[in-house]
């Protein structure tokens, strides 16, 4: 009766992966209930907008994260913004190429109640961490979560910005319960600080862009429809016609390949 087993060992092994599987399969519904709640998109920052942005040749000072930090000594232009490599709108080439650069980009929100999730689309070159008002919403490559790199620290490793390849951008998503963490109605601040493998890495960032999933169908006021990323109007389709089903069929094997186990062990069968 059932599959038989060559060792208990192996049963085991078997039985926590399929139980690890099975709590993270559970939780995509969750999810795509929520997005399903999500009438469309509007962007709160555009990539080719004005940034402040000040090079990493000195520690900025500890609240550069914040609204509140006066900007105003800081360089100004368009994303991205690079070393001359050709894909940027604001070159600052210099030599030696610092590690790191930080950015600062002010939005205003009039409704953080209708947005259910938002969207942070990001080229970068090699290493970033990202915030809403000093609350960190994304990171890749450098340090761990919750620390804060210091100007003269290196990227983990190399990584190309890959937009001018004709590639989309990484997207990273924040959801609800951090958006109610960081998110305040009026003006909030984008900060990011993105960092270099090494200085003959030339550092190159995207200008970012923002895009809150509305509730509701109404426009918010100082919210801007359009000019989305293809993915994000397909994101929910996909997710209800081909990754759902496809992973509810996962789930239902793991269900009942678990219970002809455990079947088996009550028989008596190793």
């Amino acid at each position: 009766m059932g599959k038989k087993f060559k060792s208990h060992n192996s049963l085991k092994r078997y039985l926590i992966w399929a139980e690890v599987l099975l709590v993270y399969f559970m939780t995509i519904p969750f999810i795509t209930a929520q997005q399903n709640e999500i009438d469309h998109w509007e962007t709160v920052i555009y990539d080719y907008e004005d940034w402040k942005y000040f090079v990493g040749t000195s520690e900025p000072e500890s609240t550069w994260r914040t609204l509140s930090f006066d900007d105003s000594s800081w360089s100004q232009g368009p994303g991205g913004i690079g070393y001359g490599d050709g894909d940027d709108r604001t070159d600052i080439s210099q030599e030696p190429a610092p590690l790191s650069l930080y950015l600062r980009n002010k939005f205003t929100i009039y409704d953080t109640s209708a947005i259910l999730l938002a969207a942070l689309n990001i080229d970068y070159d090699d290493a970033f961490v990202a915030y809403i008002n000093d609350v960190e919403v994304a990171r890749v490559g450098i340090g761990a979560t919750g620390d804060h790199p210091a100007y003269n620290q290196p990227a983990a490793e190399l990584r190309e910005a890959i937009m001018y390849q004709g590639f989309d951008p990484e997207y990273f998503m924040i959801n609800k319960t951090k958006l109610e963490e960081c998110l305040v109605e009026g003006e909030n601040i984008l900060a990011i600080q993105v960092h270099n493998f090494n200085n003959t890495s030339l550092e190159s960032m995207s200008g970012p862009t923002i895009s809150s999933g509305i509730r509701g169908r109404r426009k918010s006021p100082g919210l801007r429809i359009g000019s989305l990323h293809a993915w994000i109007g397909w994101m929910p389709i996909c997710w209800v016609t081909v990754i759902l089903p496809l992973w509810m069929d996962l789930i239902t094997l793991l269900i009942s390949q678990s219970i002809l186990i455990h079947l088996d062990l009550k028989s008596g069968l190793t």
